[in-house]
């Protein structure tokens, strides 16, 4: 219970995992304060929950891609973001925004570019990557800018 309240509230808490109950004993104002922070840890448990089922059920419907040249075909390849990540970027996308940042590991930040349908490291805009959103449900993606995409990767691979 240590991390669910904070310890410079005193309260004496008891929780009954069988129960799911817990108790809290002390001064009302003390007990007060300690009901909020275990009902704000579980309101804020509960929206990662839900919006982790949120990006499982959109993952079903809408996918992202990022192209990458195939190096044995001699084509594109597509490479999906993660859940997680697909949920990030559609919500971005879906709120009209230009651009969304996305996390990767070692604290590396990405950019993509709703605009222009790119993906750039954020400290070099010149080393990007082209993306695309599908409509899984449909069976397709968004025709003229997946055409406009794999025609800029065509004239990359030309020159």
């Amino acid at each position: 219970m240590e991390e669910i309240i904070d310890p410079s509230i005193l309260v004496d808490a008891k929780f009954d995992k069988k129960a799911g109950i817990v108790t809290l004993n002390g001064p009302s104002n003390q007990v007060s304060i300690a009901s909020d922070c275990i009902h704000n840890k579980m309101r804020k448990f509960q929206h990662q929950v839900s919006t982790k089922e949120l990006a499982s059920l959109l993952y079903t419907r809408i996918r992202w891609c990022w192209l990458s040249e195939d190096k044995v075909s001699g084509g594109v390849a597509e490479k999906p973001y993660s859940e997680p990540e697909n949920y990030v970027i559609e919500t971005a996308y879906k709120e009209g925004r230009d651009e969304v940042e996305l996390r990767a590991e070692h604290d590396q930040v990405y950019v993509i570019d709703f605009e222009r349908l790119h993906e750039y490291k954020k400290t070099n805009k010149a080393d990007s990557v082209a993306v695309v959103r599908k409509d899984i449900l449909k069976g397709e993606l968004n025709v003229w800018r997946s055409v406009h995409v794999y025609i800029m990767l065509f004239i990359r691979k030309c020159t």
